[in-house]
């Protein structure tokens, strides 16, 4: 904080002079020209009004203050004076001179100070007016607060477990953390449906036929398919090549447990619902994906007609988008809920033994952001540096929640690298669904270790039926956290593993779930940028410009 004490001529130099310290250094921020020239404006108008209201006398002095705080950067105005009623100082309204005429300049000054209300506070304390000009703002503090929430969790959660009762860590948990978690996890739930049937309805009728969206879409959705059958190869390539788990053994306790199987005919025919609403009830993402792939078809053959519709899905995508970025607020907090739960509820012993289980999912993680890197290489022609660089704000974002609740994320990140907003309107929301590449690797990785757990041998010959049983349990699965325990537990029937070998895995489901949602993401993210950049349509000069804070 600067002080700028009034001189004994005029309070038009120390205004001057603190004007000339905000503009200078506003430079070291590196704002764009539009950023810095309306913070420059809103400071000066406000200085300006402050002066007017204050109680500065010769030898007295007012403060300024530039500050950046996760990616926030604000001007703080401080001028001793009385409390006014400062928004009513920005009412744009005209006033006259004595001679009758409009103080234009006096108009133009409040219609511009008040067009910058939303970045404009005022607050009065300890006989000092104060206002603090927001120069601008970042997404990146929902990523610095979600950090933070996760580090304190862990540390917190470690404090408690060593130095605390267990039966404390206990009703913490039961009364506090889990309540929490659950209510953010069912109201994403609730809104998961709906918001992928309307943001595919909606994102479908900006094509102009039906040729340009099989073009497109075509490309998109073998993309997502061809890396979800890739990603269950890795899962069975890392299981063969380091072998997790191998010294632990175990035996049913019901060991009549016959072997199940997977009629994929069956998962074909029921892609087709009989009924339009119980696939919303259900959360059958297959049947949910066909009514709006058929809504968004029928709305292309229907022209200007449609008109009104196009106007209602529109209405609905942004409403439950704006839901979702109203659940996203609450974040960082059900982030520290989620991982203190799963410290203050982790078993030592359990995690010591499955040591090269985590292993294995974390090299398998890595495998799947490799392989994603790779297509944006490959594919795409382009530097998957810059990529992972524009999405690395999003991916932390994307940790403490789910895939799903990260589609207007994920959007964001699609847009600042130059992707039109027709394709990923399309493809993010579909990937919601159809893009778990880690649900995939996971699905296929636990599945053979519990097999080996149990003594249940797996022949060469259903490693291939494995591996597509597991790609199409995890298209038609939720991108919700959890949603792998289901394939999962389907997946083990079909190798004729017990039900019960689920349980052994549920502590560290939680614990690895985390690391789910960015790999997805950025999965999804990568298959749009190598399909725009194929399709010559994304802007490489915003793809290889400046990572920018989004406003």
């Amino acid at each position: 904080m600067k002080k700028f004490s009034v001189n004994s001529n005029s309070k038009i130099d120390s205004i001057g002079e603190a004007l000339s310290f905000i503009r200078e250094n506003l430079k070291k921020y590196h704002l764009n020209s539009n950023e810095e020239s309306r913070a420059n404006l809103m400071a000066e108008e406000s200085l300006t009004h402050l002066i007017e209201h204050g109680n500065l006398k010769e030898g007295g002095a007012f403060y300024v203050s530039i500050k950046k705080f996760f990616g926030r950067i604000t001007v703080k105005l401080t001028v001793p004076g009385e409390k006014f009623d400062f928004l009513e100082t920005l009412n744009p309204g005209i006033t006259f001179d004595e001679e009758g005429m409009p103080a234009a300049y006096e108009a133009i000054q409040n219609i511009l100070l008040h067009s910058f209300e939303d970045r404009l506070r005022y607050s009065h304390r300890r006989g000092f007016n104060i206002i603090m000009v927001i120069a601008a703002r970042s997404n990146k503090s929902a990523f610095w607060w979600t950090l933070t929430a996760l580090i304190s969790a862990v540390i917190i959660g470690a404090l408690m477990k060593n130095f605390t009762s267990e039966s404390l860590c206990s009703a913490v948990n039961s009364i506090v953390l889990v309540p929490f978690k659950t209510m953010y996890m069912n109201i994403i739930k609730a809104i998961v449906t709906p918001l992928i049937f309307f943001a595919i309805v909606n994102c479908i009728s900006p094509f102009k036929n039906f040729s340009e969206l099989g073009r497109v879409g075509l490309k998109i959705v073998s993309a997502f398919l061809i890396k979800m059958f890739l990603a269950a190869c890795i899962g069975v390539g890392i299981f063969f090549l380091l072998q997790p788990c191998g010294g632990i053994h175990l035996v049913a306790s019901n060991p009549s447990v016959s072997s199940a199987s997977i009629p994929n005919s069956d998962v074909i025919v029921n892609i087709v619902p009989s009924n339009f609403l119980r696939p919303f009830f259900e959360m059958n993402m297959f049947q949910v994906l066909f009514l709006a792939f058929l809504c968004g078809a029928g709305l292309l053959t229907m022209g200007e007609s449609a008109k009104p519709l196009r106007e209602f899905f529109d209405s609905c995508c942004q409403l439950f988008m704006a839901i979702t970025k109203i659940i996203m607020r609450f974040l960082p907090l059900a982030g520290f809920c989620s991982i203190l739960s799963a410290v203050l509820t982790a078993d030592s012993t359990i995690l010591i033994s499955f040591t090269g289980f985590i292993a294995s999912i974390v090299a398998g993680m890595f495998c799947l952001w490799t392989m994603s890197c790779l297509q944006i290489f490959i594919f795409g022609k382009l530097n998957p540096i810059h990529a992972l660089k524009k999405f690395f704000p999003y991916a932390l974002l994307a940790m403490a929640s789910s895939t799903t609740a990260s589609i207007p994320s994920n959007m964001n990140a699609c847009d600042e690298m130059g992707v039109p907003k027709r394709i990923f309107s399309f493809s993010i929301p579909l990937g919601a669904t159809i893009s778990l590449d880690a649900a995939a690797m996971y699905t296929a990785l636990s599945s053979l270790m519990l097999a080996k757990i149990y003594g249940v041998n797996v022949p060469v010959e259903s490693i291939l039926p494995l591996i597509i049983s597991v790609t199409i349990l995890t298209v038609s699965a939720p991108g919700i956290t959890g949603a792998s325990l289901v394939c999962i537990s389907i997946a083990i029937s079909q190798l004729g593993v017990p039900a019960e070998a689920l349980g052994i895995i549920m502590g560290i489901d939680a614990l690895q779930n985390f690391m789910h949602p960015p790999v997805n993401s950025f999965s999804a993210v990568a298959s749009t940028l190598a399909v725009s950049s194929n399709e010559k349509i994304l802007d490489r000069e915003k793809f290889y410009g400046e990572t920018k804070d989004l406003q």
